[in-house]
């Protein structure tokens, strides 16, 4: 037979601390970390364990955030020292919070004098911090993560860019370009030439635009590339509307103006005769058109009058 004897030991509890692990943004690609380095022991030489959600050794104390993934993480520590004896249980928890994403969309291709429509469509549900840069010519600065629109003092190329955080983790910056494209400037109509029967209306040239929609009297005629339209064959005394629209080539509006001229009838004219007899009158030399009317007025032994007459020989009294 053998026989043998122990001895239990009057241990001394250790008496660790755990220190606090600063909150984690989780994204791809975190290093591990060191639990040793935030736990306090009074003697050295023992052994170690850790354990809970994310600990990948328990004797080295490593721990991985994205093994953990998002959430509350209890950390549990007991120490073991040289004698063997083992300390109460230090906690700790270890905080990974979402690190949010910026994403958002909004119109491509703006007019100057229309808006784009921004909609944020990043992870954020609530709360957290955005902020916004829309460049220096934005004419008011909106903040949160709208719907909303922004609109911009001149035309060109603009940028929107934006950052968000929440819970102490910040995103990376997302951005988005947008064309602003110039108003289409207004069309004007003039009448320069006015006749009994003809008539000229003319305009400015309109840029981006890719031609001219035109309407005479409510009724359509075919478009026009020159700011310009000649009519003849039209009525005396008789008005006549002309609606001109820039056809725009942009994400702006046409524009239209409308303009009445009236075709003139013929401005009275008075010869003289040096005496009584035959008289031949001819075209006026600044005649409009073949329907350009002739005047003559008789002498004053006649009875005083004016007549319209055309081209050709009349007896006077």
């Amino acid at each position: 037979m053998t026989s043998g004897s122990c001895v239990t030991q009057n241990c001394t509890p250790e008496q660790t601390t755990f220190s606090p692990i600063p909150d984690i943004c989780l994204k791809p690609g975190l290093p591990t970390i060191d639990l040793k380095t935030y736990v306090t022991t009074m003697t050295p030489g023992g052994t170690y364990k850790f354990t809970g959600t994310g600990v990948t050794d328990e004797a080295n104390g490593v721990f991985n955030p994205n093994t953990a993934g998002l959430g509350s993480h209890q950390i549990t520590f007991v120490y073991k020292d040289v004698l063997g004896c083992f300390s109460p249980a230090s906690f700790t928890t270890i905080n990974i919070n979402e690190t949010p994403t910026s994403t958002f969309i909004g119109d491509a291709i703006i007019c100057q004098d229309s808006a784009a429509l921004i909609t944020y469509t990043g992870s954020i549900t609530s709360g957290g911090t955005f902020t916004w840069d829309f460049g220096s010519d934005v004419k008011q600065v909106k903040n949160g993560p709208g719907p909303f629109t922004i609109e911009w003092n001149n035309p060109g190329q603009k940028s929107i860019s934006l950052t968000t955080s929440i819970n102490g983790c910040a995103s990376q910056p997302s951005q988005i370009p947008v064309m602003v494209e110039p108003r289409i400037p207004p069309v004007i109509i003039t009448c320069p030439v006015k006749g009994s029967t003809v008539m000229d209306f003319d305009w400015n040239d309109v840029p981006n635009t890719s031609g001219y929609e035109l309407n005479l009297n409510g009724q359509p005629l075919a478009n026009s590339n020159t700011s310009m339209i000649s009519l003849n064959n039209l009525t005396t005394d008789a008005d006549y509307t002309l609606i001109v629209k820039a056809i725009s080539t942009n994400s702006c509006p046409g524009v239209s103006d409308t303009l009445t001229c009236r075709t003139n009838d013929c401005p009275p004219v008075f010869i003289k005769f040096s005496k009584n007899g035959h008289h031949t009158l001819s075209k006026c030399q600044h005649a409009i058109d073949q329907y350009q009317c002739y005047y003559y007025r008789r002498s004053a032994i006649c009875q005083s009058e004016i007549d319209m007459v055309r081209p050709g020989s009349h007896s006077e009294c």
